[in-house]
């Protein structure tokens, strides 16, 4: 069963990233980084619902945490300047 979450997650999770950095090549900038994280959101809630049942206050707490963790700007943003600096030779 937590197989098939975390495989569930992680896919859909890696198409609404793509989707988001496709679309913020174009022309929709701010509006897609918000909409990544709102659905980035409902997809953890919805499958900790779906699999385990759990009430909503702790479906909403996994949303926001997945949400937060895995969105793509918070990854270009601050977790790859942090990896960039430990390079020794860092263009940062």
């Amino acid at each position: 069963m937590f197989f098939l979450f975390v495989l569930t997650i992680t896919i859909t999770g890696l198409a609404i990233d793509a989707a988001t950095i496709i679309a913020c090549a174009g022309d929709f900038g701010f509006q897609w980084i918000l909409t990544t994280g709102v659905l980035l959101f409902f997809l953890a809630f919805g499958l900790t619902k779906l699999f385990y049942r759990l009430p909503k206050q702790k479906c909403a707490i996994s949303g926001l945490a997945y949400s937060a963790a895995s969105h793509p700007f918070i990854g270009i943003t601050f977790i790859l300047p942090a990896l960039m600096k430990l390079l020794p030779y860092s263009p940062i």
